[in-house]
């Protein structure tokens, strides 16, 4: 390879990484297999009160195995799909959100659109389209962020991710609909590091310590809402 080779690659990659080029493109449909199994599990459930759907990438997938039990006094769903991004949520929405019509909508999303280099602005413009049609098709869900979680293995673009977090905070800021849940804090340990004994050895998924932390910041965010709902009625 000669140099005047070598000198374009290394441009090239430069302009790649500073301006964030995604590294993949937009593929919802490598998810088709996964949706159609909710769509089929949905018709055998009917529609229950005070119905909670957790909706989001692999840490709400990995939290079915004790979720019933981090809430059991709620009807939980759970509607998680590994690797998935704010795109893919807002794509799916239609199939997923729509026949649960759930009372309380969680949505863990974002870790893997950083991952991906997606523009923070992109990221935000696709959570606005998909809380705004919960607005129009579900005018009485309430909407929740859970922040996007410090992991070890991504820890280098901690800084992106707290962009994101920080734009949906402004945003829940001035809308009655969202909440913001900062679950960042109680992930960390002493040295305001990522605590290890939360994750899974690679880095990125929770252990059984992790959701535990997660629904103790939960749980009473949720609590409260119920009993609102319930006073209103």
């Amino acid at each position: 390879m000669t140099v005047f080779c070598i000198v374009i690659l290394i441009t090239l990659i430069g302009f790649i990484l500073q301006f964030k080029i995604p590294f993949y493109r937009y593929a919802p449909e490598r998810f088709e297999s996964i949706i159609e199994q909710f769509e089929q599990d949905e018709k055998l459930k009917p529609s229950l009160p005070n119905s909670v759907l957790f909706y989001g990438s692999s840490s709400i997938r990995l939290w079915s195995e004790s979720i019933q039990q981090d809430f059991p006094n709620s009807n939980v769903v759970v509607r998680g799909f590994g690797g998935s991004m704010m795109h893919d949520l807002l794509f799916y929405f239609d199939r997923i959100v729509l026949p649960v019509k759930p009372d309380f909508l969680f949505i863990y999303a974002g870790e893997n659109d950083v991952s991906g280099h997606i523009w923070p602005n992109t990221i935000l413009n696709k959570f606005t389209e998909l809380l705004e049609k919960v607005e129009s098709e579900l005018p009485n869900t309430k909407v929740y962020f859970i922040s996007i979680k410090p992991s070890p293995h991504r820890w280098f673009i901690r800084e992106e991710q707290q962009q994101i977090n920080q734009l949906i905070r402004e945003l829940a800021e001035h809308s009655k609909k969202l909440t913001y849940i900062d679950i960042g804090p109680s992930m960390l340990n002493l040295n305001q590091k990522p605590d290890l004994q939360l994750f899974q050895p690679d880095g990125i998924h929770m252990s059984a310590l992790g959701y535990d932390r997660w629904t103790k910041v939960i749980k009473p965010i949720l609590k409260e809402d119920i009993n609102k709902t319930s006073e209103s009625e």
